[in-house]
């Protein structure tokens, strides 16, 4: 069990001691109080609420709420197990009723219940009364399943008086009570625990993905409809809570328990226990021929030991840069273990991995490897690993939808990489309207393929300037524009875009919308507004001045420099990744000269700092593409200078070089490099 926030609370007193009346106030002020302020309420509770409540763990907390309500029990038998608490609601009712009716420790109880059936599993009513039950059995209480449903005749009567107390307070917009058909005694309590335990811990990576500020929460709308959009894949919600998700019922029985959960998310991404959630990604070296499991960092992780039943323990550590852990020892065989769930758990943190039949891979510059991504991200060069089962769906997709230039890796007998699966390599999706015809008809597999973006319009790619240099997040250089993400759920919508107060209508897609124009966007500050949610970003007619550590020499020649360079190119090439990709420059003439990547100066371990993730690269006014690679694979090719080609003699490296350029894809896709490889190849190597 993960540690409780107990150092957040202030309260000093003992949870344990908590009285039925105590328990009544204290889940009025912790679960309907700070949602007052025009929302709807809900009185969700489950054994996370109950630890932040009170401050201690949640078992503890569990117990101390059950033994408050069977206290206000009558054990004589005859049906009449409420019988106290009607008569705390008699006296109520005889007096102001400011405060709202007591019954919320009760009703607490009857949705706890609801909250820990198992999210795998069909929800069978007749399983609903042995559940409680068996909540009281395990604190000392013995009640039967049959008295309870005894009791329960008057259930829903309670939660129509909390409604109707909700309903006539100006605090509060509603508590929306929804019927649910043959279950008139228990409805109510299940509309409140739609949100299981396990549901909960998911919505905290919702969350995350949305980049949720708790203090500026979106209304519901826009957070259902991103909801929506994220759940469109599978994301280990229970399948009730994805029904209703669909359904009309939806922002009745959601949302009040969402915006709860939004307001009060503590910007941590955990599982069902609490603990921090950490992903088991699979990694391939292709020139290797090698598959591995890897963890990408979390920042709230910094180290940590982690322990598997079946495969002992391993420890994990943040790296001096990368987003990949350190790990003390390799995780399991990909081959035995790539089927199957496995997971490593800590103290603080649990590392899952959970089996899909499509993996897509993305290439990590700094680990030298191609790591799993969240489905295709258009333009940009994959691997795709496929399970057998569903092989003949991934072909097709890639055959009626990908650029030419894909490969299937193979893989002998001898030297299996994945066993079970196909690999393909070098595959790029640039046609919109194909994908989206070829994901429609792989229903299995389209929801592993389409790009796992934030479900809320955002800014991707464009020339952006370096956030730490400038202040804010959204900085391009003219002519560098970003592009505009409208995600889409199941099916397209229409949206209307503003930009700048011109309004247009647009469709949401898995591809994103160029914001570039010509003439461009002027410099200044632009405006876009999508629905209710507003993008600013900033346009900057050159590179600024920043203070990089130059002499004023030095910024002198590097803004000379950067004026050599052709307006739609300025990109931001200050810095290169430092990790295994080895980086080139190629001259006018077609000429090969490696970069090397300076020393860590010794000042900076000295002060105690990480070293730096990104060097400096020097250049020469006669470069003009820079070329990064991994072995055999060229990762990324960039146009820093301006000099036209010249057919000169070069030597034989930087043939061979020139000639895997020209069989990769970014050479098929650059029309600019096809005419400078061209006019090279007029040339000769070195005899």
């Amino acid at each position: 069990m993960a540690k409780s926030s107990a150092g957040e609370c202030k309260s000093a007193d003992r949870a344990d001691s908590w009285s039925y009346l105590e328990w009544q106030r204290r889940i009025f002020e912790n679960i309907l109080g700070p949602q007052a302020g025009g929302r709807s309420v809900s009185l969700f509770i489950d054994g996370a609420e109950l630890e932040r409540i009170c401050c201690c763990d949640a078992d503890v907390a569990k117990k101390s709420l059950v033994t408050a309500v069977a206290s206000q029990f009558s054990w004589r038998g005859g049906g009449r197990l409420f019988e106290p608490i009607e008569r705390h609601i008699a006296k109520w009712r005889s007096d102001d009723r400011a405060a709202p009716p007591p019954v919320l420790p009760l009703l607490a109880v009857s949705v706890l219940a609801a909250t820990e059936f198992d999210s795998t599993q069909k929800f069978n009513p007749n399983a609903y009364y042995p559940r409680l039950a068996d909540l009281f059995s395990r604190y000392g209480y013995e009640v039967s399943p049959k008295e309870l449903l005894s009791a329960f005749d008057d259930m829903d009567s309670f939660w129509e008086l909390l409604a109707n107390w909700v309903k006539n307070d100006s605090r509060f917009e509603s508590f929306p009570l929804v019927a649910m058909s043959r279950l008139r005694r228990i409805g109510y309590s299940l509309t409140q625990a739609v949100v299981r335990a396990t549901d909960r811990a998911r919505l905290t990576a919702f969350f995350d993905a949305i980049a949720l500020d708790p203090e500026n929460v979106p209304n519901e709308g826009e957070l259902l409809r991103a909801l929506r959009i994220w759940a469109a894949r599978e994301r280990g919600l229970s399948s009730r809570f994805v029904e209703i998700l669909r359904g009309n019922d939806a922002r009745q029985l959601l949302m009040p328990t969402l915006m709860s959960l939004a307001s009060r998310w503590d910007k941590r991404v955990v599982e069902a226990t609490g603990r921090n959630l950490l992903s088991v990604l699979l990694a391939l070296d292709l020139d290797d021929a090698h598959a591995e499991w890897v963890v990408p960092v979390r920042k709230e992780v910094q180290h940590e030991t982690l322990t598997s039943d079946v495969f002992g323990s391993i420890e994990i550590s943040q790296p001096d840069y990368g987003s990949l852990y350190e790990l003390s020892t390799s995780l399991p065989a990909v081959s035995a273990t790539i089927d199957r769930k496995f997971s490593y758990s800590g103290e603080f943190s649990i590392a899952v991995h959970r089996p899909k039949p499509v993996y897509v891979l993305t290439f990590d510059e700094l680990a030298g490897k191609w790591v799993e991504c969240g489905g295709i991200e258009p333009f940009d060069e994959h691997v795709i690993a496929v399970a057998s089962s569903v092989a003949q769906q991934l072909g097709e997709v890639i055959r009626q939808a990908a650029d030419t230039g894909w490969r299937v890796v193979r893989q002998p007998q001898t030297h299996v990489i994945l066993r079970g699966y196909a690999i393909y390599e070098s595959v790029v999706f640039s046609d919109k309207d194909a994908f989206a015809s070829a994901l429609e008809s792989a229903p299995n597999i389209g929801a592993n393929l389409r790009p796992d973006r934030p479900p809320v319009p955002h800014l991707v790619n464009g020339l952006r300037l370096p956030v730490e240099k400038i202040g804010g997040r959204h900085h391009y250089l003219e002519g560098g524009e970003p592009d505009l993400v409208l995600p889409k759920g199941e099916v397209p919508e229409q949206v209307r875009v503003s930009l700048d107060g011109i309004s247009q209508i647009l469709w949401t897609s898995d591809f994103p919308v160029p914001l570039r124009a010509s003439p461009p966007l002027v410099s200044g500050t632009h405006v876009l507004e999508v629905g209710n949610r507003k993008l600013e970003f900033q346009i900057h007619e050159g590179l600024p001045k920043l203070s990089f550590g130059q002499t004023p020499e030095d910024e002198e020649e590097a803004e000379s420099w950067v004026h050599t360079l052709d307006e739609s190119l300025k990109a931001d090439i200050w810095t290169l990744p430092r990790g295994k990709t080895e980086c080139w420059v190629i001259d006018y003439g077609g000429q090969l000269r490696s970069i090397e990547k300076p020393e860590v100066p010794e000042w900076i371990a000295e002060a105690g700092l990480l070293e730096p993730s990104r060097f400096t690269p020097v250049l020469y006014p006669n470069d003009v593409w820079l070329v990064r690679t991994a072995g055999t694979l060229v990762v990324d090719v960039q146009k820093v200078g301006v000099s036209s080609p010249v057919p000169t003699v070069r030597d034989e490296f930087s043939d061979e070089f020139l000639q895997r350029l020209a069989d990769s894809n970014h050479a098929l896709s650059n029309p600019e490099l096809q005419v400078y490889l061209s006019v090279w190849r007029a040339g000769g190597s070195v005899e």
